[in-house]
Formats: structure tokens, C-alpha cells, sequence
């Protein structure tokens, strides 16, 4: 009797749970990195057909700022000036009932995204999204939520949101990784060549053992992806063994 009165009292928290969780989060506002005491218009709690929605996400750079869930964070970007701003636009230019205040959204607070079809995010070359935050941020372009952002100071910042929307779009970062690993390997690769090309060399024999290893062991690579189409354990344990052979063969040349 004991057990199932635990089993029934369980239950009910849980159902409790998943009830509070499906409830609209109440308006709240935080401190912003640019603005900690702006006026709160007089008809803030007026129920509307629209409300400025602002992404709330934790930054690459971790607490650095401390905690982004309690404001003064990145994503508190010209927060909340630029929003009510917006909201007085578009209640002035349309006929769209728009609430006069903004409302943070946070990806983690159950199914409260999916109430606001419209989402901005700014400084989103910083953001870090986990991988809970990702699948629902997915969840929510696929349910047709339109998302909107900006702010991007050069091409770290846009690979950093680039890695994250990818992940977000494909339910997996396969694709994020290929594209920032494809943009250290340019980078890698093309000023080495163009010394190479333009560089007069007199190779000993070392040097040519050396290319056709790295040629070699490329090659190997190259053909097992297109083959298989993925590395396995022991096809990087191979190519562990052949650098290590040559290793063996260069350093008693070199003593």
C-alpha cells in the first residue's frame, strides 16, 4: 500500500510538472549590458496578437559575464531599448495589436518558444547553444517559427553561428564540423602550397621518403572515404603505424 501511494504521489508531481511547464512564462525583464534601469511602459501586462520575442543563450566564452540566465549577457545586447522601440514602430506604421514590452525567451523553459512565432537573437556570432537548445531551436524553425539576427564583426564570429544554425537545421553537426574543419584546412594548406610552388628544392633522400609517406598515407585515407564513407579505429591506427615506422627510419639518419 505504502509503495503505491508513492507510486500514485510521483505520478501527480509529475503530471503537475508537465502542466506549469505548458503555461505561458510571465513578462520579466533583466539587466542589460548597456541599460540596467529603463522605463517599463504603464500597459506592460496588456494581453496582444504580438510581442517582440528576444532569444536568451549562453555565450561562448562561458560565466565570464556570469550567469546569462540572470541578464548582463550577450544576448542582452541594446536589451531592451531596441525592442521597445521596434514595438512602438510597428504599433504605430500597422494595424497588428503589438504589446509594448519585449519578452526574453529561454530555449530551456519547456514549450514557451513555441508561443512566439517571431524570435530575434543578437550577437549570435557568440552564442554557444547546447545541444538540448539546438533540437529545440530546431523544433521551433520546423513548426515555422521565423527567427531573425544580426551582428556578425568578421568570419570567426560567423563561423561560431554558422556551426550552431547548421547543427540546428540538420539535427547533427556533421555538416558544422565539415565547414569549420574545410576553413582551417584552406588556410592550412594554401600559403603552405604557394611556398612550395615558389620555392627553388633540392630534396635529400629523406625528403623524398618523407612525400611519399604523407602522400602515401593520404592517399589511403582518401580512398577508404570514398569507399567506405567514414574512418574507422583502425584505419587512424595504421596511419599512426606507417608515421611511426618512418620515424624509425629518419631518427638513426639524423643522429
Amino acid at each position: 500500500m505504502r509503495i503505491r501511494n508513492i507510486f500514485w504521489a510521483a505520478a501527480v508531481c509529475v503530471l503537475l510538472l508537465g502542466v506549469v511547464s505548458a503555461f505561458q512564462r510571465p513578462w520579466r525583464e533583466y539587466p542589460g549590458f548597456e541599460y540596467s534601469n529603463f522605463p517599463v511602459p504603464p500597459d506592460s501586462q496588456e494581453k496582444t496578437e504580438w510581442v517582440f520575442a528576444r532569444l536568451m543563450y549562453p555565450p561562448v566564452y562561458g560565466y565570464r559575464y556570469g550567469d546569462w540566465t540572470r541578464g548582463r549577457s550577450l544576448w542582452t545586447m541594446d536589451y531592451p531599448r531596441s525592442d521597445r522601440h521596434f514595438s512602438e514602430a510597428l504599433r504605430r506604421l500597422t494595424r497588428i495589436h503589438v504589446r509594448s514590452v519585449e519578452q526574453p525567451v529561454n530555449l530551456d523553459d519547456g514549450d514557451d518558444v513555441f508561443y512566439y512565432p517571431w524570435l530575434y537573437g543578437v550577437e549570435v556570432g557568440h552564442w554557444a547553444l547546447t545541444d538540448p537548445q539546438a533540437v529545440k531551436f530546431r523544433e521551433y524553425l520546423l513548426r515555422g517559427g521565423f527567427f531573425m539576427c544580426d551582428d556578425f564583426h568578421g568570419t570567426y564570429e560567423w563561423e561560431v553561428f554558422n556551426a550552431s544554425i547548421i547543427w540546428a537545421r540538420r539535427g547533427r553537426d556533421t555538416l558544422a564540423v565539415g565547414n569549420i574543419t574545410g576553413a582551417l584546412v584552406f588556410q592550412a594548406v594554401f600559403p603552405v602550397t604557394v611556398g612550395l610552388l615558389l620555392t627553388p628544392w633540392r630534396l635529400s633522400g629523406e625528403a623524398l621518403v618523407a612525400a611519399l609517406v604523407a602522400l602515401g598515407a593520404g592517399a589511403v585515407l582518401y580512398a577508404t572515404v570514398m569507399v567506405r564513407g567514414t574512418l574507422g579505429a583502425g584505419l587512424l591506427l595504421l596511419q599512426g603505424a606507417i608515421y611511426a615506422a618512418y620515424l624509425a627510419y629518419l631518427i638513426p639518419r639524423l643522429s
